[in-house]
């Protein structure tokens, strides 16, 4: 009898072939829900919903070192992104260049998104701005956008909720904030509302000069699996295969020449640069090939006193995995 497994997942090109079933798990039954990452995050974090779901790296993190997590990591790091452009600033405050930060007032979502984490790490590393000389606004970014999930805010920072009424992307435009940092981006700066910017205008010029020095492209989500079934090497193995596998056919897809599979009229140019800036598989599973990544964001946790104490990224793992290759995955995972 087929073991059933339930998955949460958000749809990217990257899941997308075990969402639709084109990758199978081996005697194994996978029920899939598809809701919002926000949503799968709340049912991992608080009702420990599913047996494998998608889960922020940095909140994961957190679970982890506190010892209170019902999952375990498994080295599959479905969103990656750089964070230059999640930074939103006001031209008529002051603000040339980043370290201009220092002493201004911002606003968050919430202090322990691995965005957030990300684009404060980075402004510490390369400019010298610590949380600690912002004033923070915390609350929603948009209207009509639900509520934040605040799981941890640093005991040393200033910082207050905004009203129940308000929004972040509104006291953006009013001139009450300097700047924003927000995976989403204020409605303000979509609208073209005056003086509203990014911080880095060039963002990508800014995220290519990142990895270059670096050789760091940051982790936003990962898979875990339930605890009791982490010691099931077998398991955590054929799982990390499938999405290996899933990947390279997601790639195989994106490089179709016969017609575009996404609509980016200058796809081939833009696959070739990530390529020759990133390496020929500039999105890699494993824990070795990650390790500067997952330290990095380990590191800003703790600097950023979200978590109590250092943690090594082999500890976020489940050990029996700690060894899987992704060179191998195409032996053992089954398609349909």
């Amino acid at each position: 009898m087929a073991r059933q497994l339930t998955f949460g997942l958000g749809r990217n090109d990257r899941t997308q072939a075990i969402i639709d079933g084109s990758i199978a798990l081996a005697d194994c039954e996978v029920i899939i829900d598809r809701s919002p990452h926000e949503e799968l995050f709340r049912l991992a974090l608080d009702e420990q919903r599913h047996d494998v779901t998608e889960l922020s790296l940095a909140n994961y993190t957190m679970l982890r070192s506190a010892k209170g997590c019902g999952y375990v990591a498994l080295p599959v790091f479905t969103s990656r992104m750089f964070r230059h452009a999640a930074i939103y600033v006001r031209d008529d405050r002051g603000v040339q260049v980043p370290g201009d930060l220092n002493g201004k007032t911002l606003g968050l979502r919430e202090f322990s998104n691995t965005a957030t984490v990300t684009a404060k790490g980075l402004l510490s590393d390369d400019y010298g701005v610590k949380q600690e000389s912002i004033v923070w606004r915390v609350g929603r970014v948009n209207r009509g956008e639900q509520a934040p999930i605040l799981r941890r805010i640093p005991a040393d920072v200033s910082a207050r909720p905004i009203g129940p009424d308000e929004n972040l992307s509104d006291l953006l435009a009013l001139g009450e904030l300097d700047g924003v940092v927000a995976y989403d981006p204020p409605a303000c700066f979509l609208e073209g509302r005056p003086h509203v910017r990014r911080l880095f205008p060039d963002h990508a010029r800014a995220e290519r000069d990142y990895f270059s020095r670096t050789r760091i492209f940051p982790i936003m989500h990962l898979i875990v699996i339930r605890r009791s079934l982490a010691d099931d090497g077998a398991l955590c193995a054929q799982i990390c295969d499938a999405f290996e596998v899933a990947k390279r056919l997601a790639f195989e897809d994106l490089c179709n020449p016969r017609a575009l599979p996404i609509m980016l009229p200058w796809l081939e140019q833009a696959i070739a640069q990530a390529q020759e800036i990133l390496g020929a598989d500039y999105w890699p599973y494993g824990v070795d090939v990650n390790r500067a990544a997952l330290s990095a964001t380990t590191r800003w946790l703790w600097e950023q006193k979200l978590i109590d104490a250092p943690i090594e990224p082999d500890r976020l793992f489940a050990p029996s995995i700690l060894n899987w290759r992704p060179q191998h995955a195409a032996v053992v995972a089954t398609t349909n």
